[in-house]
């Protein structure tokens, strides 16, 4: 009997650390987004956003843990301040007529940019945006049909 209490209690000791209340998952990271403008620079066009964030993010949460989930089309993504989103692609992706486009952005645990704690691993958030591009002549191009949504990832227990 005395036994399995000591080892009720170490395991309840092994695992404590990771019963905590998460606090840093506290809303999601992005209220809105809605296209801003477009301008081509060398090759590549730059798609800016107009963004809402959540208030308890500070701007090096974007600038620092935001990375492209998969490049190809898309060079780099930017935050100049925290209402706006820059995109940069590669002009040569947008072969003519209407073309449709994903983009995934993967940001990282926000335990290293507010004071909050989780228990496991690592969290992640996970942006994806879709729109449509038509090249209307050799510089210009409309954006269309923005859409956008948002998932957290917990971190593995």
């Amino acid at each position: 009997m005395a036994k399995n209490v000591q080892l009720a209690l170490v395991y309840f000791m092994l695992f404590l650390p990771y019963c905590t209340y998460d606090t840093c998952n506290n809303g999601s990271t992005f209220s809105s987004i809605s296209f801003s403008k477009l301008t081509k620079v060398d090759t590549l066009l730059e798609i800016t956003f107009s963004i809402k964030v959540n208030p308890i993010l500070p701007l090096t949460y974007f600038t620092q843990s935001a990375s492209l989930t998969r490049k190809g089309t898309y060079d780099t993504i930017t935050f100049p301040d925290l209402s706006t989103m820059c995109v940069y692609m590669r002009s040569g992706s947008v072969p003519g007529p209407d073309t449709a486009f994903t983009l995934q952005t993967t940001f990282g645990d926000r335990m290293n940019y507010i004071n909050c704690t989780h228990g496991g691993g690592l969290d992640s958030y996970e942006l994806g945006l879709q729109f449509n591009l038509k090249k209307t002549d050799s510089v210009s191009y409309d954006l269309s049909g923005l859409s956008w949504k948002e998932h957290f990832h917990p971190g593995p227990y």
